[in-house]
């Protein structure tokens, strides 16, 4: 990957041609991103159902491990399976928080249920959040997405609609792309011809300071493209301020998935446990007019059982089942 390229093409205008290379033709750039484009959109589209396997690893600053992890999960369509499964960091003074944990996504919102002989009661408890993609990752505990979010890479369609892309041919063949933001936020991206047209390496730049960096393996199975692996560093004046790295170990494509693992079943707790639902009320504003965060309360309820199974009311979303259940009271 061309790492020092890209810095050295971010680093001074946008404009600057690798020397030795001619920028590529007005109407080739078109060309090559609409190339792009139909291979980023071919994997969204065409990625319909799955079930994957891997490991997670996490770290702070350049090298000290905090966070070390198995998953498995499955997804069909917007909804998604997680199960991650920790495991020592080797590193003292880190803590594993809890053993392991189930993240269920129907939609609409995320489940999240924890295992840990320190959750008090029945060792298990669930929060409830809103499915957007900021809490998505912080209900993982920065796991980074569902298994679908994983395989379709790190360069989105949008991007090459929303803003004027520059190309540039590199010296092994591959394709380098620059955009601006804002006068002080650029982005790169590196695409590899021999990998479908995806994008294999991204970065974006604080005025010439890198801030964040992403690299991306793809896997060819069939006649569908899709990650295999990625990396994310990120940066703070010239220094890895943190980074992440994760790897399936099998990903099986378009196969049948049980809507079972949709379910609140599917959260694995036990009889008595509490559902936590941390969702802001519709319509209530973050912050005050002066700027101040605008607390809620979190309304919590018991997982209620008969005879080993869990009984409740037909419902369309699963949120809808447990405010079916019984609200012990609000934080």
């Amino acid at each position: 990957m061309a790492r020092g390229i890209v810095a050295a093409c971010i680093g001074g205008l946008l404009t600057v041609v690798v020397p030795g290379y001619a920028a590529a033709a007005e109407e080739d750039s078109r060309a090559v991103l609409a190339l792009v484009r139909e291979a980023v959109t071919a994997t969204q589209t065409n990625l319909r159902t799955g079930r994957a396997s891997g490991s997670f690893r996490k770290w702070r600053g350049e090298n000290e491990l905090v966070q070390s992890l198995r998953f498995s999960g499955a997804f069909d369509g917007s909804k998604y399976h997680l199960e991650l499964a920790y495991e020592p960091t080797g590193q003292d003074g880190v803590p594993i928080e809890c053993d392991k944990r189930i993240v269920v996504c129907d939609g609409f919102e995320l489940f999240v249920s924890r295992f840990s002989e320190n959750i008090l009661f029945v060792g298990a408890e669930a929060d409830i959040y809103a499915a957007n993609q900021r809490l998505k990752t912080t209900a993982a505990r920065g796991f980074p997405g569902s298994p679908k979010m994983l395989a379709i890479g790190v360069l989105v369609p949008e991007v090459l609609d929303k803003y004027t892309v520059k190309v540039e041919r590199l010296a092994n063949g591959h394709l380098l792309g620059k955009y601006e933001v804002t006068p002080t936020y650029h982005m790169a991206f590196e695409i590899a011809p021999e990998h479908g047209y995806h994008c294999i390496l991204r970065e974006s730049f604080v005025r010439t300071q890198l801030a964040y960096r992403w690299t991306v393996a793809w896997r060819r199975v069939d006649d569908l493209w899709h990650a295999g692996s990625g990396r994310m560093e990120r940066y703070k004046d010239g220094k890895q301020r943190e980074a992440h790295e994760w790897q399936f170990d099998k990903f099986e494509a378009n196969v049948a998935v049980s809507p079972e693992l949709f379910s609140l079943n599917a959260l694995e707790l036990p009889f008595g446990a509490r559902l936590l639902d941390r969702r802001r009320p519709e319509g209530m504003p973050v912050f005050s007019d002066s700027g101040k965060p605008i607390p809620f309360r979190t309304r919590v309820y018991r997982f209620r059982d008969t005879e080993g199974k869990i009984e409740w009311k037909k419902a369309d979303r699963l949120i809808e089942q447990v405010e079916a259940m019984q609200l012990l009271h609000q934080n």
